[in-house]
């Protein structure tokens, strides 16, 4: 079964990643008009990159406590119905999750949302902040 264990895993953190890229990408350019007119202002781009990199730090770490109070939550509610329905014993212990899922569910998240913040931000950080607050202004 460990080849079953590392394959879900794995799988999991790809999710993560990719589900938080994509998301994060599409906050940074929906606010592009915001940005440029933190540029126009006087912020350079390294300073609105830390601001977007911070919010995204942020949300994936209030996402993966979240998740994991959530899910052991229910891992730990389900375990006596499940194991009368399946008939099979499973323990308490057995319904809690290890610490490298612990580790992933509460750091894949922010680095999701970091890896997309830095491919959404190249692209508007790189515009003309007076065209571009132009027109979307």
């Amino acid at each position: 079964m460990p080849a079953l264990t590392d394959s879900a895993f794995l799988d999991s953190t790809v999710a993560a990643v990719l589900l938080g890229a994509v998301r994060a990408a599409d906050s940074v350019r929906a606010r592009i008009g915001q940005f440029a007119v933190l540029r126009i202002l006087g912020s350079g781009r390294p300073e609105v990159r830390g601001i977007l990199l911070g919010e995204a730090v942020l949300s994936g770490g209030a996402a993966g406590l979240v998740g994991v109070a959530v899910g052991t939550g229910l891992s730990l509610v389900l375990t006596g119905p499940l194991s009368d329905t399946l008939g099979l014993p499973i323990a308490v212990t057995d319904a809690l999750p290890g610490p490298a899922w612990v580790a992933a569910a509460l750091l894949l998240p922010a680095f999701g949302l970091a890896v997309g913040t830095l491919l959404g931000s190249r692209e508007v950080l790189r515009q003309d902040p007076y065209l571009t607050a132009r027109a979307h202004g």
